[in-house]
């Protein structure tokens, strides 16, 4: 039985007539983008992105080239966004893959708040905004109801991001209320993600972005060792000379938070009172949906005051990234990405039949 190896069937793909042709149009200055490329299909798109991503670095300066080593991959389910994981693992081995989940793909479904999609959106989009690691291939795969989505300012998340380096010096117990402060939770021994143990100088930290855990080892004030490691075994996988820690939300809930949503419900609920007493012969039809703000009902009323005083008793709820875009000044994806990053839509076909389905959807059914 004969076998070819990942990279044997990548250069048998590059040597392609069609695919010299047009990995060629990246040396050419007219060149303008976006490109629509048809026929890929299956494993094939993966290879495709790889020699894309190879062809770029090659043929850019090299300036431009650390530049480029990120890119995003847009698909339209999330079951093809594993499924697309799966592929580039086995094409591509040497890049860190990360999946940015939506919040839900129903309108107005709420997510429990121990929901890991808190920790794997808040990791991707905290890697992301943080700068790209160097000489490390990072591919981003998102849903693109993401691209729907209103998310908070990238500096949100720079705050609450923070490295660790071998040699720095830190004070333990302020590392952890840091860690505190950003979602973790601290335990007697890690075992999964968004955990953290402190022993004596030995700090212990599962990553939701990571695989496996890190043991950050202290000489009394000084960072010794940073390592990963088996959470069962206790035995050491690799050793690393720093760690980026991203926090386990994008949104983190105050005082004052809480006050502007208050504020923001408040507002709202005096705009609808005086909108429905200037139009008493106001007929309602869908042509003119837009123009009127509906009152809450009274079932509303009381989920949110109860929404509300969990957030001020626990700082966390059911249904809390529903109120996300009242209290945060919105942004998009586009102010997280790098004007050099390399996005690629998967099926743009189904993409944009998506994207209509969801329009639909929500001027029918949600507004």
């Amino acid at each position: 039985m004969n076998t070819l190896s990942t990279n044997s069937i990548k250069e048998i793909i590059k040597s392609w007539k069609e695919m010299q042709s047009f990995l060629s149009m990246f040396s050419k200055a007219h060149t303008k983008f976006p490109i629509y490329v048809r026929g890929l299909h299956g494993l094939l798109q993966t290879f495709f992105i790889s020699l894309v991503l190879e062809t770029k670095k090659n043929m850019y300066s090299l300036e431009v080239a650390k530049k480029s080593n990120d890119a995003i991959i847009v698909v339209s389910s999330e079951q093809e966004a594993l499924q697309c994981k799966l592929d580039i693992k086995a094409v591509m081995p040497e890049a860190k893959v990360y999946i940015i989940p939506s919040w839900q793909t129903i309108p107005y479904r709420a997510l429990a708040p121990s929901s890991s999609t808190f920790q794997d959106r808040a990791a991707g989009l905290s890697l992301l905004c943080s700068g790209e690691e160097k000489n490390q291939k990072r591919i981003f795969i998102l849903h693109e109801n993401l691209l729907l989505q209103n998310l908070p300012e990238p500096k949100t998340l720079k705050q609450n991001t923070f490295r660790l380096n071998v040699g720095q010096k830190l004070d333990t117990i302020e590392v952890a209320k840091k860690l505190n402060s950003i979602g973790y939770t601290r335990v007697p021994r890690v075992h999964i993600k968004g955990e953290f143990s402190l022993r004596g100088e030995v700090l212990d930290l599962f990553i939701p972005s990571e695989e496996n855990p890190y043991r950050i080892v202290f000489d009394f004030d000084q960072i010794a060792k940073i390592k990963t490691f088996d959470p069962e075994s206790q035995v050491t996988i690799e050793s690393f000379k720093s760690v980026l820690v991203v926090p386990l939300k994008e949104f983190f809930w105050s005082d004052k938070k809480i006050e502007k949503l208050k504020n923001k419900i408040e507002e709202y609920e005096k705009n609808t009172a005086s909108t429905l007493s200037s139009k008493n012969d106001f007929s309602l039809t869908e042509d003119n949906l837009s123009e009127l703000n509906l009152p809450f009902t009274e079932k509303a009323k009381e989920k949110l005051a109860q929404m509300i005083y969990l957030l001020e008793q626990k700082g966390e709820c059911e249904g809390e990234e529903l109120l996300y875009p009242l209290v945060f000044e919105p942004c998009t994806l586009s102010d997280y990405i790098a004007k050099e990053t390399n996005v690629f839509f998967l099926n743009y076909d189904r993409i944009i039949n998506a994207e209509l389905n969801v329009r639909k959807e929500y001027e029918l059914l949600y507004r």
